[in-house]
């Protein structure tokens, strides 16, 4: 009985740090919303014997229930990856990925508002461009830009670019959707 319960002991020690090894951590959550859905990536460490799984659950910003969503996929690079669907646009979710593991697991909670719907026509201020503009000017009719990225940078969600006639060597980049 004495040899069986040091076994035993041995058995519990030597495992211990295998089962470290195999317990999952949650690192990094990154959440991308679009108008009704929500890309959810999470990183984790750990689970070397790869028996763990993972999912989401997900509630409006506010209230107390989380909802059920679903199961994430495990990807390269200790990632797990997944969406959150048929959301409302513009509302702000609380989003939580966790990881189950019988090894020990872990979770990652994050906030998230989905997109708003742009505007389906132009609401605000018109900026114009002329090749015989002046990036320094108002952008106004009478006063117009002389580059597209000038009219970009000075324009708002909502605001419109016009673009006179004329060659335009130019490019340009912008974050924001404008109507050209």
């Amino acid at each position: 009985m004495k040899h069986t319960l040091i076994l035993v002991t041995l058995l519990v020690v030597l495992a211990s740090p295998a089962a470290a090894q195999n317990a999952s951590s949650a690192g990094a959550l990154s959440l991308y919303p679009t108008l009704q859905n929500v890309g959810v990536r999470l990183a984790y460490s750990g689970d070397a014997n790869l028996n763990a799984t993972a999912r989401i659950e997900w509630k409006p910003i506010g209230t107390t229930s989380w909802k059920a969503g679903a199961s994430l996929v495990r990807i390269s690079g200790s990632r797990w990856v997944g969406s959150v669907f048929w959301l409302a646009e513009n509302t702000g979710y609380d989003i939580r990925a966790i990881i189950d593991d019988p090894d020990g697991g872990g979770s990652a909670t994050g906030a998230v508002t989905t997109r708003g719907k742009l505007p389906s026509s132009p609401s605000g201020t018109t900026y114009w461009v002329a090749t015989s503009g002046n990036d320094a000017n108002s952008g106004s009719s009478g006063s117009p830009k002389a580059t597209v990225q000038g009219a970009l940078n000075s324009a708002q969600p909502g605001d419109q670019v016009r673009v006179r006639a004329g060659v335009y060597y130019q490019t340009f980049d912008t974050p924001r959707c404008v109507a050209m």
